[in-house]
């Protein structure tokens, strides 16, 4: 899993067919427990967003949806060629998996 912490990694995310995008924050117990069980997607592009890595601040501030939309960690966000696809908010693992089925 990848973490995006600059402009060039968002660009080279999004220009992916499909991408899974974790929202986190290193103090989240559920986004630790989400982590350790993401294999379980069987998903092969993810991403994690960190969003008190200060590496980061940058990118966060170029991404308004972050402070708008995001509300709870682990959010998360699918984007297919760039494109919003779909959003699960919290670490419900099954929905998440259904959003990246219902995508296909």
């Amino acid at each position: 899993m990848k973490e995006l912490v600059s402009i060039a990694d968002w660009g080279e995310a999004m220009a992916s067919e499909r991408v899974l995008v974790m929202v986190s924050k290193s103090d989240c117990d559920e986004c630790g427990k989400s982590l350790e069980r993401v294999a379980d997607l069987d998903f092969g592009n993810i991403c994690i967003l960190v969003l008190d890595n200060p590496e980061a601040f940058p990118l966060r501030a170029e991404l308004d949806w972050l402070r708008i939309e995001v509300d709870v960690v682990p959010f998360w966000r699918l984007f297919v060629y760039g494109d919003v696809a779909g959003t699960v908010r919290g670490p419900n693992l099954k929905r998440v998996q259904s959003m990246l089925f219902d995508s296909e």
